[in-house]
């Protein structure tokens, strides 16, 4: 498992990226659940908080972190957005938050600590603004 400096160096963002790179074949496509928090429909854009908020209220699903994949063979890179799903019991995943794409994504676990999760999540935005990585190929 993964642990970063804080802050995060470049170098370290660039092995984790390697990383997730390195196990694409661990990605998943999600089934879409259409759920809702407190009556009102998950918002878009808002995946981390949709994700906690659901998983509190329904003790049979669980947060998941990790990033959707951005790829296509003709690409310099690859990129991963921070994003975050739920598993059910079994372990399955599922999209709670609507993502404006013409096609589905691919999901892959980000296989590190909640704590170093929201560290690498909160020091991109902290840098950038962006919540990506990239890994050029």
């Amino acid at each position: 498992m993964f642990q970063f400096s804080d802050p995060m160096t470049s170098a370290e963002s660039f092995a984790y990226a390697k990383y997730l790179y390195d196990h694409l074949d661990q990605a998943e496509y999600l089934e879409v659940l259409e759920v809702s928090i407190n009556g009102q429909p998950t918002n878009p854009k808002m995946c981390h908080d949709n994700v906690n908020r659901y998983a509190e209220e329904n003790n049979q699903y669980a947060p998941i972190y990790g990033w959707l994949i951005v790829d296509s063979p003709a690409a310099a890179q690859c990129l991963f957005l921070a994003h975050s799903v739920i598993a059910d019991r079994n372990g399955k995943l599922y999209e709670i938050t609507p993502i404006e794409a013409l096609d589905p994504r691919p999901f892959i676990k980000a296989n590190l600590s909640d704590y170093d999760f929201e560290q690498i999540y909160f020091a991109l935005g902290r840098h950038s603004g962006d919540f990506t990585i990239a890994h050029t190929k």
